[in-house]
């Protein structure tokens, strides 16, 4: 479903994947993050299902991407004069806009199955009044380099 056209059914499973991203931390979840308690963003009492105790508001990354990679597949937008021209003899051609579903379908099912459990925990700045994410996240991430050499190297 996701690599299909537009449709309600279609943003209702986009919807599903989204929901409920927000989770709460404790003080020492926070710190095993390297993130400081006094800059990080404490959920109010007041704030619906807020749980007891000393909680901050945090966001799995996992959840995070495919937010992202939602927004982008909701605003696929193209200049396709400049991109693409008349290579396909047509404008636009259907080719694109398949091949766009299928790439937004593609890297959903990547973020998912990776699944990046870093946390996105939230301060507060003085100009915003939401709190505002911070996305220095401490990520374990493969040698990228030594990749693009492999593939230099293995190329035919």
């Amino acid at each position: 479903i996701f690599s299909s056209p537009p449709s309600p059914a279609v943003d209702a499973a986009w919807a599903r994947m989204e929901k409920n991203m927000i989770i709460g931390l404790s003080r020492d979840e926070l710190l095993a993050l390297g993130k400081d308690p006094s800059a990080a963003v404490k959920f109010s009492p007041s704030w619906p299902d807020a749980g007891a105790g000393e909680k901050y508001l945090g966001v799995l990354d996992v959840f995070h991407q495919i937010h992202c990679l939602n927004m982008l597949r909701t605003n696929l937008v193209i200049n396709y004069n400049y991109y693409w021209g008349d290579e396909y003899g047509t404008t636009p051609p259907v080719f694109r806009d398949i091949h766009l579903s299928h790439c937004v379908s593609v890297l959903l099912q990547s973020i998912a199955c990776h699944a990046d459990l870093g946390v996105v925990t939230h301060v507060w700045r003085s100009d915003t009044p939401v709190p505002y994410p911070d996305f220095g996240i401490n990520r374990q991430c493969r040698d990228f380099d030594a990749l693009v050499r492999w593939r230099d190297e293995n190329d035919i």
